[in-house]
């Protein structure tokens, strides 16, 4: 393991206890927020990001309890732990010249933000195949099976 993914790591878990924290203690937006601090850090080449704080998070809870025991506290949140899960966020602005230099094969898809990488991949998904996808946008392939069929199903709804 390099010494740059075990700093990755060490890093990610502070940001997570700080989502626990806000989970406990801050409601919807400040684990909105929380969240938000823990993707904007750069995860080393070949970590998924997500997966990593999935893991660091599930790292932290004890397998011996019972889920109902670990989830009780939200029973008195008006909807329960539902209440708690954080809206999509609603910052992004789609950079038309940014779809447009991705749509040209100049711009790769991690210079994109979510909203950007959705046009950009409702096009080119109508054409080329996931592994073309990978190459036109620097991409690894395996993150392009992921996203496209996200893209198909908010497209089709």
């Amino acid at each position: 393991m390099s010494e740059s993914t075990k700093a990755y790591a060490a890093v990610l878990t502070a940001l997570a206890a700080r989502v626990v924290s806000a989970v406990h203690a801050h409601g919807p937006a400040g684990v909105a927020a929380a969240l938000i601090e823990a993707r904007a850090l750069t995860a080393p080449r070949g970590v998924d990001p997500d997966g990593a704080l999935a893991v660091v998070l599930a790292a932290m809870v004890d397998p011996a309890r019972k889920v109902e025991d670990l989830t009780a506290w939200t029973a008195c949140l008006d909807g329960g732990a539902a209440y708690l899960l954080p809206e999509l966020p609603r910052y992004y602005r789609c950079n038309e010249q940014a779809v447009g230099m991705a749509l040209a094969g100049t711009l790769p898809a991690c210079a994109l933000n979510p909203l950007e990488l959705a046009d950009v991949l409702t096009v080119l998904s109508q054409h080329m195949s996931v592994e073309e996808i990978a190459v036109h946008l620097r991409a690894d392939v395996w993150d392009v099976r992921r996203w496209v069929p996200v893209v198909a199903a908010v497209a089709a709804a």
